[in-house]
């Protein structure tokens, strides 16, 4: 599948356990994944894009602990969070994404922030 412009879509496709089909799995001990981006202090206007083009996903989204929204997507859609503002005082603006259960995959596939005056 490829977007408007030609391109392959592209995203974050998390799952409980990672590298099924090697020998040797990776399981994530924690029903979330978090993303840190370096930043400084301040406050934000955060939203992402949830789903995935291939996969159906279920994902709970926060922003620096603030609740944004939990979707459950069918193959090929995506929905965007509410936009929050949140503030961050470690110098890392942190997204987290929570997973329902080990089968079913989280889909990221847009981030944006802000910095708001």
């Amino acid at each position: 599948m490829t977007d408007e412009g030609g391109k392959p879509f592209q995203g974050a496709r998390l799952s409980k356990i990672m590298h099924q089909q090697t020998l040797h799995p990776a399981r994530n001990p924690q029903d979330w994944f978090d993303f840190e981006i370096a930043v400084e202090n301040g406050t934000y206007r955060v939203r992402v894009e949830a789903g995935d083009h291939y996969a159906a996903t279920w994902q709970r989204v926060e922003f620096e602990g603030v609740e944004a929204g939990t979707f459950g997507l069918p193959r090929g859609e995506l929905r965007w969070t509410e936009e929050k503002r949140v503030t961050v005082r470690d110098g890392r603006l942190t997204v987290r994404i929570h997973l329902r259960d080990d089968r079913t995959p989280a889909g990221l596939r847009k981030l944006v922030f802000d910095a708001t005056p």
